[in-house]
């Protein structure tokens, strides 16, 4: 993780006066391509970034085990999930749930992690929808990547692929609503320079979820940045 950020996040945000003169992703102006396209296109780049998510994933599932009650829940769909990290940790620790990989990399057993593209992976999320399922959907980092519109979309795909009165997890860190200072606030730039995504205050999660047929019930702090944030469809 720290040599992906020292290398393509490090030159984006040598250039956030770009995105925010312009709203607009540092990195499509650094690099000439968007962050998918560019590691669709550049295996080293991508091969470095995916193990830096496969290396904080296990952390991160460990501290989502200890927020997160799974009782009671038979069966989860990783959505975007790399190498599928975080869910083989919460299955060691639920052996009676059975989980499913929805990537590329995850549907071809851990294949190559050259094979893995953020692009592959954004592209099944918006095919995502076609069968009802009453698995449940859960995506870490996913969410924070797009702006609305596109979230939304994401968010929809998995409701029409759910069966009535389905649960959705979150997991993504929460802004403060006070002026405090929060490592969501650095990560929010963050997301401006690389992707054009955002972190989202509690109203805008609401708000998101709202608007794609979800109601929110709960939003559960880890002992990591990120939180555990809870939906139903309505």
């Amino acid at each position: 993780m720290v040599i992906t950020i020292g290398e393509i996040h490090y030159q984006a945000c040598g250039s956030l006066l770009h995105s925010v003169q312009t709203g607009s992703p540092a990195f499509n102006s650094v690099f000439g391509a968007s962050l998918f396209d560019y590691l669709q296109q550049n295996v080293d780049a991508a091969d470095t970034f995916n193990q830096g998510m496969a290396n904080v994933s296990p952390m991160l599932a460990y501290a989502v085990l200890m927020a997160y009650d799974f009782a009671g829940i038979s069966s989860i769909v990783d959505v975007g999930g790399g190498q599928g990290k975080l869910l083989e940790k919460i299955l060691q620790f639920n052996p009676d749930i059975t989980g499913t990989g929805r990537s590329r990399e995850q549907s071809k057993a851990l294949a190559t992690m050259q094979e893995q593209t953020l692009l592959l992976r954004y592209r099944r999320l918006l095919q995502l929808g076609s069968t009802r399922s009453r698995r449940l959907p859960f995506m870490r980092g996913v969410i924070h990547d797009w702006d609305d519109p596109r979230a939304i979309r994401i968010l929809r795909n998995c409701r029409r692929a759910m069966a009535w009165k389905g649960r959705v997890l979150i997991v993504d860190m929460v802004v403060p609503d006070t002026d405090a200072m929060s490592f969501s606030k650095f990560l929010d730039l963050n997301m401006l320079a690389m992707t054009g995504g955002r972190e989202r205050t509690k109203a805008e999660f609401h708000a998101l979820l709202d608007a794609a047929d979800y109601k929110l019930t709960r939003i559960i702090p880890t002992v990591a940045p990120q939180s555990v944030i809870e939906a139903f469809t309505k």
